[in-house]
């Protein structure tokens, strides 16, 4: 914060509560361990002292608005943080310094926005997961002053991580000579078919997106048997001849 010349608050600032229920956690949703499930983790958050109004925007240009608050106190665990995940969110606040700032995050990064709700004008969540456009397009659309991307120890090293950062960081959709298929297939073998780098996933047909807001990216179950290209080109063209 310091480096963007914003002084963080101190943990006094906060009107600090704890959601009214307990949930028992991650790692109890990862492993389904009876032990974790007896002992339920209390949440507690911090609400930061400013006064905003937020929604969530959903559709194929991300423009449908939709009430959602930065923090959902009727929520369990870590979901109070922006009611869980959604491709794109904006906030005003009373703050009034001429700063807007975007952060790109994952899942990690859903405690970190509403921190930053009392040191700027608008706060623009992008979770680059689910959010299938640039943030170029997104500092275009909302005046961004100010950008944060948010990653961790575990997400930086993983590949798709990495394709889907490198895809939102392009200046603009890259046109693509490729098939236009529908959303049901999964897109690692529209991605086999189409194309041979990650970058381009989200734009094949010129910078539509491949699925709705509400749809992560599916990563190929490395267990499974994957089909040959040639496979797959046989299926894609079957596909485009079926919607022609």
């Amino acid at each position: 914060m310091r480096a963007a010349q914003l002084e963080p608050l101190p943990r006094s600032a906060f009107e600090w509560k704890t959601a009214a229920a307990s949930a028992p956690g991650s790692l109890f949703r990862m492993t389904q361990d009876s032990q974790l499930a007896r002992v339920a983790d209390p949440t507690s958050y911090p609400v930061p002292p400013v006064e905003y109004q937020s929604v969530s925007y959903s559709g194929a240009l991300y423009e449908v608005p939709h009430q959602r608050r930065f923090l959902d106190e009727n929520a369990q665990g870590y979901l109070v943080y922006l009611g869980g995940d959604a491709a794109l969110l904006a906030a005003k606040t009373n703050v009034r310094n001429g700063r807007r700032v975007l952060l790109v995050k994952n899942s990690f990064g859903n405690a970190l926005a509403p921190l930053l709700l009392p040191h700027f004008e608008q706060v623009i969540v992008a979770d680059y997961r689910m959010y299938f456009r640039t943030v170029a397009a997104l500092v275009k659309r909302f005046k961004i002053t100010d950008l944060i991307v948010q990653n961790a120890t575990l997400t930086a090293n993983d590949p798709y991580h990495r394709g889907r950062l490198k895809a939102a960081s392009a200046l603009d959709p890259a046109p693509v000579s490729c098939l236009v298929l529908p959303f049901r297939r999964p897109l690692w073998q529209v991605h086999r078919a189409c194309c041979d780098d990650w970058s381009l996933l989200p734009w094949l047909s010129s910078g539509w997106p491949l699925a709705t807001p509400s749809e992560a990216v599916p990563r190929p179950n490395r267990g499974s048997r994957q089909p040959t290209s040639s496979q797959a080109g046989e299926s894609a063209s079957s596909k485009l001849a079926s919607t022609t």
